[in-house]
């Protein structure tokens, strides 16, 4: 990495790691009366059709560099529902685990950014890239780099500037592109190499196309061969085998660990712009918001169980975890524990914890976005289908994956409350649960009169009939004699020739085209 000097020693990095916890929804043709669990075969089948992905075959040893002993301390982590749920083995379970195959590998990748007037170059090892497709119609795609010997203010702008999803505003030009790297290669096996060119290097998309997210090159090129499909207007009527589109905001959700020598050594401002993994301002600069904004930063997004200031020589209470709702930063010492073992940590516990809160925030925003565009008829199987179906769906999420306790351990469970509420999941839960209810109700309305009518309609119908029979039945065939009918001398034909039987039929005919009138109108 080529950088400027940087005077200030509390700013060096020795040691950290970027995890990008990307939620998508999947965007495919609907299949009239699949199951989730065969509309999961279905999904996992094509993407890995080409063999630029592969299923794994344990989902504890996603890595191949995991041992025995981190994959059984990461186990026993957790719960065992939550155990059952997130190591169900190959074939089972509710979702899949998909690697790239060992041939399209990504080793590395070389970010460039734009730092003032210079441009830095930014080299970090990939230590996985994993894509999880779940049947609930969510993807995650899960990619954690590393690095060692960078300056802090560098990894930031790493930060802020790699994890945008697509632009929320178009730059002028290049030279005004401070919130996207310039380029991005991506580093493969067998010394092959792609380099994309930043937002002004993609030729697939025009300004015109304001209803569309301008998303990077580099991101389409790693979740090939899934097709970037956005839910517009436009792009209603297309219908590919296997697409996806953005659930959240432009912010990709990390999970970051940073060693330095001493995170007291870095002042509150810096501190905060850790936490919302933003760019570090010159010294003297101050905070990044206003004062009274920052005045429940600590108590709301802090966790310092392990970190005290005070005691800066105790490697135990170097230790600090910020929380917010696109960033987890976990912020250490360089000690022996701190690089080693609490990184162990970083990879398998907590981002594991950050993949369950994440889920289940994508699939609450996805069983919306199908609420608000399903039909309330039972029979719809248009794209979203019918409400019943999310309804069902959501029972089933529930029932799975709804996790209100995960871990063993107090620590992990309190950082999993606290990812819990900064993504408001059970506001949302709640909203999206009341939102259910209410379309349950208006079918259960709608049923309701559809029974109504039909049952009046049939009561009239009985009701002729009945009357009809009891007639019939009390008189006889006599009732219509060869006079017609004697006991009505309007009724009663001057010139009868009809035979009794034949007379009868003209009263039945009659009695049945009002009772068809009245049940169909």
């Amino acid at each position: 990495m080529n950088d400027r000097d940087d005077t200030n020693p509390a700013h060096h990095v020795f040691r950290f790691g970027e995890t990008l916890i990307w939620p998508l929804q999947i965007v495919t043709s609907p299949v009239p009366g699949e199951t989730p669990a065969l509309s999961l075969e279905r999904w996992t089948k094509t993407v890995t059709s080409d063999n630029t992905w592969i299923e794994t075959c344990d989902s504890v040893k996603r890595k191949p560099s995991t041992s025995g002993d981190l994959a059984y301390s990461e186990y026993h982590y957790f719960l065992p529902h939550v155990q059952r749920f997130l190591y169900p083995g190959k074939g089972v379970g509710s979702f899949r685990i998909l690697k790239r195959s060992d041939s399209k590998y990504l080793q590395s990748a070389s970010v460039v950014l734009k730092r003032g007037d210079a441009s830095i170059e930014f080299t970090c090892v990939c230590r996985e890239l994993l894509l999880y497709v779940f049947d609930t119609g969510v993807l995650i795609l899960k990619l954690t780099l590393e690095g060692k010997g960078v300056n802090l203010d560098v990894l930031q702008l790493f930060r802020e500037t790699f994890r945008r999803a697509w632009a929320p505003f178009l730059p002028k030009d290049a030279s005004d592109n401070t919130h996207f790297p310039l380029s991005v290669t991506w580093n493969f096996s067998a010394g092959k190499s792609r380099k994309f060119m930043g937002l002004h290097g993609d030729c697939s998309w025009s300004p015109t196309q304001a209803r569309v997210p301008h998303m990077p090159g580099h991101w389409k090129d790693l979740l090939a061969p899934l097709e970037y499909m956005p839910i517009t207007d436009s792009a209603a009527g297309k219908s590919p085998s296997l697409g996806y589109a953005h659930l959240g905001y432009e912010q990709i959700p990390t999970l970051s660990f940073v060693s330095v020598a001493s995170p007291a050594r870095i002042c509150r401002g810096n501190q905060i712009r850790l936490a919302f993994s933003q760019k570090l301002d010159p010294p003297g600069t101050g905070l990044p918001y206003a004062s009274g904004f920052l005045r429940a930063f600590e108590s709301r997004n802090c966790y310092d169980r392990f970190y005290d200031p005070a005691l800066s020589e105790h490697k135990w209470m170097q230790t600090r975890f910020f929380v917010c709702p696109y960033a987890f930063t976990i912020i250490c010492d360089n000690s022996n524990f701190s690089t080693n073992d609490l990184f162990n940590n970083y990879l398998h516990h907590y981002s594991q914890l950050a993949l369950l809160a994440h889920l289940q925030k994508a699939t609450l925003m996805h069983f919306r976005n199908r609420l608000y565009h399903s039909s309330l008829d039972p029979a719809s199987d248009g794209a979203h289908g019918g409400a019943e179906r999310v309804l069902e769906d959501l029972l089933t999420f529930t029932n799975s994956c709804r996790f209100l306790e995960v871990s063993t351990q107090e620590q992990g469970q309190d950082l999993y409350r606290l990812l819990l509420e900064h993504l408001e999941i059970e506001p949302l839960y709640a909203q999206l649960l009341q939102h259910s209810r209410a379309i349950a109700d208006a079918i259960r309305a709608r049923r309701s009169r559809t029974l109504e009518i039909s049952t009046l309609r049939l009561t009239v119908v009985a009701t002729f009939g009945l009357a009809l029979a009891l007639t019939l039945g009390f008189w006889g065939m006599n009732i219509i004699g060869s006079d017609g009918f004697p006991w009505i001398p309007a009724l009663t034909p001057r010139d009868s020739v009809l035979p009794p039987a034949e007379r009868l039929w003209m009263v039945v005919p009659a009695t049945v085209l009002l009772s068809l009138f009245i049940v169909y109108h």
